[in-house]
Order: C-alpha cells, then structure tokens, then sequence
C-alpha cells in the first residue's frame, strides 16, 4: 500500500492536516495548551496565506504526518513569532543582493507533525523534506527559516540548518525551541540532489507529483489493477512481473533501479495494469498522475515528442522480449535477461572497475523464462571464464571497467 505524500489541495486534506498537528501537539505531547485545548483542529492565521503549502502523509485513508510551508509576502514568516530574525534577515538581503542583484526570497517550515505509531519511519521523514524541497524550488525560495522542536533540532542541522542560539523556552507552545537558517540550495542538494536531473519527464511536470514510499516487499501495483498513474523510483528498486504464462509461473521482466520509470502506459490510457510491480528494497518513488500529465500536455505541448519517444524505446524492448520468449533459445534469453537488469538497474561500479548486480540464479531464471538450473550453468559459465562469481542474491562482474554488453558479447562467441 504504502505512504503517499501530497500537498495538501481539498478541505478534506486540509482538515486532516489540521487534525494531525492537533493530535500530535495537543493530545499526544500536551502543548499548545495540553487539555485545555479543546479544539478539534491546530490551525494559525499563516495558513490562510497565499503562499503556504500545507504537505500530509497518508497510509492509505489514514494521515499519519504533515509540515508547513510559508513563503515571505511582505508580513512575516511563522518562525518570526517565536524568535527576532531580523538581524539574520538584514545579513541575508543584503548579502543575496550584493551576489545575485536581485532580492532574497526567504521561506519557512514548521508544524513537523509525526503521529507516534509513524515516528520511527524516517523514510517518510526524508519524503516530506524531499516534497518541500520541491515545493520550494517551484517558489524559487533563496533562504529557509525554521523555529524547530529542540527535540528534532539535530534532525535539521543534517540537512544543512544552522542554530542562530540556544534553545530558548516558549511559554504559548509549552516547549522549547532552537532558531535555525538554511540556504535554499544546501538543503535542496541535501534532501533532494541531483539524482534525478537526468529524468527528462520530471522536469517536464515537476509541480504535479507526489512520493509514495514503500517497505520491503510491498506490492505497488498487480496485474488488472486501474491505472491512473506512473512511477520514477527516487531509492530502491522495483521488480517488474507478470503470471500470465502456460505454467502459472511469475515471470520477471526486470529489476529496476534509481531514475528508472515504470507504469508509464497509464499515461496514454486509462485501462488496467498488465503486469505487477513489487518493491525489493525499501523504496521511494515518485508518481505522476494521469490527470495532472495531461493537464501539462495541453499546457505544454512541446513536451509530447520526449513522451513518446521514451514509451516507443520501452515498447520495443517488450517486443523484442516477446520474440525472445517464444522463439529464442534459454542462453539467448538469458543474456537478455541479464543486460537488461544491468541496463536497469544500473548496477553499482566499484573503485576496482567491478560492478555488483542484487540478483541471483533465481531472478535471473524468472526474468529469462528459464529454470534456475539452467540460469546456474550459464552464470557457472561466466564464472569458469572469469568474467564474474556469484551466491543466491548478487552478481559480481570482476573485468575491470566493465561494459553491460560484455556477458551477451561473450556468450555469443562461445
């Protein structure tokens, strides 16, 4: 099922937003007031702001997180009612316009909320810093104002906040807090990165999309399910399957790593799923639904040649797959097999110029059609050879500088 984030659009997701704060600061922690608080929700004026973002985690109906995001419009950011950033601010104008020329945009985050079933997910923690992130970048913020719980302050200086002072006690909130200040690129590069620059398709519809993240093992979508969205994997890794063979075996197609985008075809129709898609590490992906990249066709015309080139390449490679399954023989689809988890899922190089694949003879017969013996000899093979060794889970190319063609290019001469 997972975790999904969103920004916050309908009065139910705002409500719900509300209702997380309330529940975490007031009943759970006693703050704001404790149990003389007996509003339903936790709610201030900077929430009816125009530039404020109000991020919500959800597992599956239940909201299980939340934070805020402001944007200075001329009559000050949350933070400011805790702590006199005013010098901070005048350091950061005039430094920003002395550089660039033109004037800082200085934002904030706040009303970090984690129900406290949910508190030891730090994937979903990532997640959100990950959607402020590119929630900020949308709004071209320069600078990051944060007034932190002194309990989670060690948590921001990781992603690149700095303390302005002590922590200092809050009688209105009922605890302490520490002044931070962040630029907006060191916390972008910090939490975000520049993992996914290369993924055209984010770039394209950056403002639209939400994360999503997974555990081990759970299944993101299966075979017939609706489809109304597609994925980037952000972390992790996704195994791509299907069970529609003579003898009910699931048969893999591949394992997909980092930057890699599946489910695309729900972009272009609305009809079901046709094959499964399971998480084999904790993973985090990024979707995009099919509404929100129409909407940004119409929008964006330009952007149609990109799409269809990318779903045409994905297309062909099935259909070569497909020729392979019924007329090739198991050493022929085996080295398609393992190029295409090298190609996908873009096996870590090491310093020596060997690279490990996370698969073993098991995955590699799923993903070729064959039995796992006959997925062992041609790794024994390849072994004999010294081209690479292996255990059940992992696949290592010990050729230095090692190219993804070399298996198929090898096995072929012999």
């Amino acid at each position: 099922m997972g975790i999904r984030l969103k920004v916050a659009q309908t009065a139910k997701e705002l409500d719900d937003v509300f209702w997380v704060r309330r529940r975490v600061y007031v009943a759970q922690e006693g703050k704001f007031g404790g149990k003389h608080n007996t509003g339903r929700y936790l709610t201030d004026r900077f929430d009816a702001h125009p530039n404020c973002a109000n991020l919500i985690a959800y597992e599956g109906e239940e909201p299980v997180a939340t934070i805020r995001l402001n944007l200075d419009d001329g009559v000050g950011l949350p933070p400011e009612q805790l702590f006199d950033f005013a010098r901070e601010r005048r350091r950061i104008e005039d430094a920003w316009r002395r550089t660039t020329g033109e004037p800082a945009k200085i934002g904030s985050a706040g009303m970090l909320a984690v129900r406290r079933g949910w508190r030891r997910r730090r994937d979903v923690i990532r997640a959100l810093f990950k959607l402020a992130g590119n929630v900020g970048k949308s709004w071209n913020a320069t600078h990051i104002l944060v007034a932190a719980n002194h309990e989670n302050a060690n948590m921001y200086q990781r992603v690149g906040f700095s303390p302005l002072a002590e922590k200092i006690w809050n009688a209105e909130i009922g605890n302490y807090v520490v002044p931070l200040v962040s630029t907006f690129a060191d916390f972008y590069a910090r939490t975000v990165g520049p993992r996914l620059d290369g993924v055209d398709l984010l770039r394209c519809f950056s403002s639209h999309f939400q994360r999503v993240v997974f555990r081990t093992g759970e299944r993101i979508f299966s075979e017939y399910d609706e489809a109304d969205e597609c994925y980037v994997i952000d972390v992790g890794s996704v195994k791509i399957t299907t069970s529609e063979t003579r003898d009910g075996r699931e048969l893999s197609f591949a394992v997909l790593g980092s930057g890699e985008i599946f489910g695309e075809m729900a972009l272009i129709d609305a009809k079901t799923r046709s094959a499964n898609a399971i998480a084999v590490t904790d993973t985090e992906v990024i979707a995009l639904r099919r509404a929100d990249f129409m909407e940004g066709l119409k929008q964006h015309p330009d952007r149609l040649d990109l799409v269809l080139n990318f779903i045409s390449d994905r297309l062909r490679r099935m259909d070569e797959f497909a020729k392979l399954l019924a007329y090739g023989s198991p050493g022929q689809r085996l080295e398609f097999a393992l190029k295409g988890f090298l190609d996908s899922a873009k096996a870590t190089r090491r310093a020596d110029g060997s690279c490990v694949l996370k698969a073993g003879p098991l995955d590699l017969a799923a993903a070729a059609g064959t039995d796992e013996s006959e997925a062992a000899a041609f790794l024994d093979e390849l072994t004999a050879q010294g081209l690479c060794e292996y255990n059940d889970k992992v696949i290592r190319f010990l050729l230095p500088n090692h190219d993804s063609h070399q298996p198929e290019d090898h096995a072929r001469s012999s």
